[in-house]
């Protein structure tokens, strides 16, 4: 198939109003590449604010669940097996436990301003509290391989007052790791734990909390884009993290650049190996994946860290029928 230029997408490919007649984010089917002006006078012809169907990453992965309730938002490995049965959840099961982390945290009093910190490694439960913490306020993953100064100077900076972290489990240390926390970190308010592979929740169970909250929203939420949705932070590699703001309006952009310059739809099928604390696992994957409908794969904890999950890899994209791969060179 040659390669289309930019003014081969007609502008009735999109309709005047945001979300109007879209069932989920059009996007062409063939690229080409910016060769001078007139391509990229054809791309902003179109101008951003009637691409997506909404500028929130609630909006966004609302809207393609609301669509195809039925098909698989993810499924979860644990041990890199070829042949393990993998734990699914549907777009109307994932919405349910997106709308009742949010419940859990607004009565938790979290509002939009206030923080809930995440210290966990890639779970089911992670992507309910990254994606639900954004409807009841913002979210700051952390990356819990950092040393316990570190945690708690990130804690500090984001004046988090819910932390969400993993339980005693074998081959990780985050239970100590918070409990070196408590007495540093004041402004803690809550802290809710999720039970591992082979672990224990250890105090406040997250997913028995989530259990007891209705699956629709219980508060009226209005999203607005200019809104902070998430605090990332920086690798530290010369000091100490920073933290970073990121808005919803950023997030919906950067949804919209992933899948049209990768020209991914809701027929893609992906792996998610890298971090839920680190920009590429939290927008690249998951949110390109839950925005567009797609399905993706969840590669256990440890993600690509897990040698049995890359000595399978082929093996695992031929199994899950996987059609885009974004992984560490």
């Amino acid at each position: 198939m040659p390669l289309a230029r930019f003014d081969d997408v007609r502008e009735s490919d999109h309709p005047d109003q945001i979300g109007q007649g879209m069932t989920l984010p059009l996007m062409p089917t063939s690229y080409g590449p910016i060769r001078d002006r007139s391509d990229v006078e054809a791309l902003e012809r179109i101008p951003f604010s009637r691409r997506l169907p909404a500028f929130d990453s609630y909006g966004l992965i609302r809207h393609a669940g609301n669509v195809q309730t039925e098909k698989p938002a993810f499924h979860y490995l644990t041990t890199g097996e070829v042949e393990e049965a993998p734990f699914t959840v549907t777009y109307a099961q994932f919405l349910e436990r997106i709308h009742q982390a949010a419940n859990l945290f607004r009565e938790l009093g979290i509002g939009p301003g206030d923080v809930v910190a995440l210290l966990l490694p890639n779970l089911p439960e992670t992507l309910y509290a990254l994606w639900g913490g954004q409807v009841a306020g913002i979210v700051c993953p952390i990356n819990w391989m950092l040393e316990t100064a570190q945690i708690a100077s990130i804690l500090r900076a984001s004046r988090a007052k819910v932390l969400v972290s993993l339980g005693p489990t074998p081959g990780f240390e985050i239970d100590q790791k918070v409990a070196g926390l408590r007495s540093e970190i004041s402004r803690l308010e809550t802290v809710v734990t999720v039970r591992g592979p082979g672990g224990m929740a250890g105090g406040d169970d997250f997913s028995g909390l989530l259990a007891r909250r209705p699956g629709q929203l219980a508060f009226s939420r209005d999203i607005d884009p200019g809104e902070v949705a998430i605090y990332i932070h920086t690798g530290g590699t010369t000091g100490t993290p920073k933290v970073a703001r990121i808005t919803h309006m950023g997030l919906a952009y950067q949804f919209w650049v992933n899948s049209w310059m990768k020209g991914l739809t809701h027929n893609d099928r992906i792996f998610s190996g890298t971090p839920y604390f680190h920009s590429g696992g939290i927008i690249n994957v998951s949110l390109v994946a839950l925005g567009n409908g797609m399905t993706q794969t969840i590669l256990g904890p440890m993600g690509y860290r897990n040698r049995r999950m890359t000595d399978n890899l082929w093996k695992l994209v031929e199994r899950f029928g996987i059609t885009h791969l974004n992984v560490v060179p």
